[in-house]
């Protein structure tokens, strides 16, 4: 997909970011990093039961309610967040 945001490139933006000490960027792309993991985590067949959750069953508003989300179906231990 074309729309899809490459993991590495996100990364070495972040560590560059860093190595500006450029804080307000490393916030955002650390932001956009831990919620590109948790997406890829309820996609993937980590939980239990080893089923993926369908896109139309991830909404979310803000990352925490992705990470609850992820918490809530066992893709996270239930003392993560």
């Amino acid at each position: 997909m074309a729309d899809k945001i490459d993991n590495w490139e996100i990364h070495k933006l972040y560590s560059s970011a860093r190595k500006n000490g450029s804080w307000i960027e490393c916030i955002s792309l650390g932001y956009t990093i831990l919620e590109m993991q948790l997406l890829y985590l309820v996609h993937s067949k980590a939980r239990e039961s080893r089923k993926p959750l369908k896109d139309d069953e991830i909404e979310y508003r803000y990352l925490i309610q992705l990470a609850e989300l992820a918490r809530d179906e066992g893709f996270l231990p239930k003392k993560t967040i």
